[in-house]
């Protein structure tokens, strides 16, 4: 199982980067595409404001193009990780993994408390 995790802006970084750290103590291949900016960036026209994590041996001049993403993954990525669904960029990254890969997406929305919901 290839992990794929992407967050793009510094809210979804938080989001998913304790969900990444687990699946690297796991073993699971795991590569982890986020920007910390705060906010939403396309990694395609703005590569220079992401940064990258991974527990794989990683070339990025070799590997899977994903056209989204506008770079290489080291590997076929089985899932997708990410914290929203709706809106770009996420929509295209969702669409060209599922149908280039047939990808499942696991979105992971985490909420702090106290929330309007906990009065």
């Amino acid at each position: 199982m290839n992990i794929f995790y992407f967050a793009s802006n510094s809210s979804m970084f938080t989001q998913l980067i304790n969900v990444y750290k687990e699946s690297v103590n796991r073993d699971i291949p795991s590569f982890f595409l986020y920007t910390e900016e705060t906010n939403i960036t396309h990694p395609s026209a703005n590569m220079d404001k992401f940064s990258y994590s991974t527990n794989v041996e990683t070339d990025l001049s070799s590997g899977y193009f994903i056209e989204s993403v506008g770079m290489n993954l080291p590997f076929e990525p089985d899932i997708l990780m990410i914290s929203r669904e709706r809106w770009q960029p996420e929509q295209s990254i969702i669409h060209e993994l599922k149908s280039r890969f047939d990808t499942k997406v696991y979105v992971c929305l985490l909420y702090t408390s106290p929330s309007p919901r906990d009065s």
